[in-house]
């Protein structure tokens, strides 16, 4: 019995050792095999399809449970060279995570992320960039002015530098578009331009379709062709369920570049203070920069703008005459929107007779008046390229595009806004003069300053007055 037991032992251990080296060959095997199959991408750059291989390796060295592996230790211990080596091939690294055993915690070697370089840097690359789009400009703009042959291309030149300085040099050129009063007419005839005409921040279709795709998988909405582009977002025209819709797209990098325009605003905020401190006192440039990158922030999402338009309509419900858009999906980088037929307000105006004239800036002030007084939540962007007329017959719709920028006053600044507003409509120059220098949060100067300032705002209105 005692020779039996024997006989059986040596049977079962030479079985146990067969069946070792029979699963010990299968996974050399599959090993070999997956490396063969990784060594053809060793010198191509990670990209989804790459991971995607990474994974399917990751999966098969899973279901390896009763393969010989290495041990934790010993995993780790490999994953820590390669991590040291700057250009690993993918077949090594498929060779290690078949290698890994069962119960590590780390599936596959991914290769390090990529940095963000440091805040300094980036301001530093930021005004590096402007300078570079800037001085050519600046350069070449004396011949410009003495021929007129090469006007039209430093116009072009122009408006090609501040489109490739970011979205937040397009938006203050729209700003100062509508600001004939401060800026000269050709400045603003040609920024004017930039306020549904930028072309530096629209995307292919490819990348258009596949934006939409990931933001709303149905499929369920069709584009068409570029209608508008502006600082943020540029729009398109669709169909969804047999509806004309718009489709706006913020373009992937917009967020990014406003930050980084953002960081060198407040960097030359903080110069100004140092060199200029007695005028910044009065100026207060870190505060502006401060309000206006929140609201260039908050308009990158397109969420707020639909919640914005949400509450328009809502607000409007009993106007006529005043439409905006109606928001159907919204995410962080798409809305789409009711498409709103409409001729521009730039182009519409110079073919239109007097009277009609006057019907559209009457009907364009009592929505202003509304959104000031009755509702204190105020469109902040409404200059010509946000403004459509739907002319009906003898009747006329005024169209407000882009909510993206919306307002609402604190109750100090709706009084003293109010307050000021009453003294202007009234043409009390001193009334008006005194609420500024009394409710002023910066003021530089002394007394005789002050008084100074509100005699010449009183003559300016008896001035207005005299003039009707």
């Amino acid at each position: 019995m005692l020779r039996a037991s024997r006989l059986l032992a040596t049977s079962g251990g030479t079985t146990s050792r067969a069946a070792a080296a029979t699963t010990s060959r299968t996974a050399t095997i599959t090993r070999a095999a997956a490396t063969k199959r990784i060594s053809a991408t060793e010198h191509v750059a990670p990209s989804a399809r790459w991971r995607g291989t990474l994974d399917a390796v990751a999966r098969t060295a899973r279901a390896q449970a009763g393969s010989s592996v290495a041990t934790s230790a010993r995993w780790r211990r490999t994953l820590h060279q390669m991590a040291r080596t700057p250009m690993l091939p993918a077949c090594a690294l498929a060779t290690i995570t078949l290698a890994r055993p069962p119960n590590c915690e780390v599936a596959v070697a991914v290769p390090p992320k990529k940095t963000m370089p440091p805040k300094n840097w980036r301001v530093a690359r930021t005004l590096g960039g402007w300078s570079l789009r800037v001085a050519p400009v600046a350069l070449w703009a004396p011949f410009a002015l003495l021929i007129p042959f090469l006007r039209k291309w430093w116009w072009r030149h122009v408006l090609y530098a501040i489109e490739g300085c970011g979205p937040t040099a397009v938006k203050l050129a729209q700003w100062s578009a509508t600001r004939p009063d401060v800026f000269p007419e050709a400045w603003c005839q040609r920024c004017g331009l930039l306020q549904n005409r930028a072309t530096r921040a629209t995307q292919t279709r490819r990348e258009a379709l596949r934006t939409l795709a990931d933001a709303f998988p149905g499929g369920d909405t069709v584009l068409g062709a570029t209608v508008g582009a502006g600082c943020v977002a540029h729009v398109r025209r669709g169909l969804r369920r047999g509806r004309a819709v718009a489709v706006k797209l913020v373009h992937p990098s917009t967020r990014s570049r406003v930050e980084d325009d953002v960081r060198a605003l407040r960097w030359l905020a903080r110069a100004a203070s140092l060199l200029m401190p007695r005028t910044c006192e009065v100026l207060d440039p870190t505060g502006l920069v401060e309000d206006f990158a929140d609201k260039m922030l908050l308009s990158c999402d397109m969420m707020n703008e639909a919640e914005a338009l949400r509450r328009l309509r809502r607000n409007f419900v009993g106007e006529q005459g005043v439409v905006f858009p109606e928001p159907l999906l919204s995410s962080s980088g798409v809305l789409v929107e009711s498409f709103e037929r409409g001729v521009p307000l730039n182009e519409a105006l110079p073919s239109l007779d007097p009277e009609t004239k006057r019907k559209v800036a009457r009907r364009g002030l009592r929505a202003l008046l509304k959104m000031l007084f009755a509702d204190n939540y105020i469109h902040g962007d409404l200059h010509a390229g946000n403004l459509l007329l739907r002319f009906d017959g003898h009747d006329f719709d005024l169209v407000i595009l882009d909510a993206g920028l919306v307002i609402e006053l604190s109750p100090r600044d709706r009084r003293n806004f109010i307050d000021l507003f009453g003294a202007v409509v009234k043409r009390d120059g001193r009334r008006a003069g005194q609420l500024i220098a009394a409710r002023a949060t910066h003021r530089g100067g002394g007394e005789d300053d002050v008084e100074a300032f509100v005699d010449e705002l009183d003559r300016l209105g008896k001035d207005a007055t005299v003039r009707g």
